[in-house]
């Protein structure tokens, strides 16, 4: 970063500085910059580590990172028998055809009427479907909470 590289040329100055023709401070080294991870595309940590997490772009807008040791994933997965992962994945596959149907309806030039776009409601019905599935295993707290 700039303000270490200018710490260093600041640090170098006064190390090389010669009084009368002295050294004075030969005991002043420039300082290290560890190098801190950006973990936006995931990673694994073996070791205490600095690092920059939630960097992501979307981080902050729907697309949050997880942090947490693979044992309690594996745990949280486990726990739910898979489940969780079945019921979520139907979700996003159903959100997913629902935004196709929307831009196809959008693009033939009809709008503020989605909810009368063909095959929405049995869409719609199994989305609340699963999410039902997905709140009686989590204490009542939606997927989308």
């Amino acid at each position: 970063s700039k303000t270490f590289s200018r710490l260093n040329q600041a640090l170098r100055f006064i190390h090389n500085a010669e009084i009368l023709g002295v050294k004075p401070f030969p005991y002043i080294n420039e300082i290290d910059v560890p190098e801190i991870p950006h973990l936006a595309t995931g990673g694994i940590v073996r070791a205490p580590t600095l690092a920059v997490v939630g960097d992501n772009p979307g981080a902050g807008s729907g697309d949050p990172e997880v942090v947490s040791p693979l044992s309690k994933l594996q745990g949280m997965i486990e726990k739910s028998d898979g489940r969780d992962v079945v019921i979520l994945t139907q979700i996003l596959d159903i959100l997913k055809r629902m935004f196709e149907m929307f831009m196809i309806y959008k693009s033939s030039g009809r709008q503020n009427k989605f909810s009368g776009a063909p095959g929405y409601n049995a869409l719609f019905d199994m989305l609340v479907e699963q999410n039902e599935a997905y709140k009686d295993t989590h204490d009542g707290v939606s997927a989308f909470a």
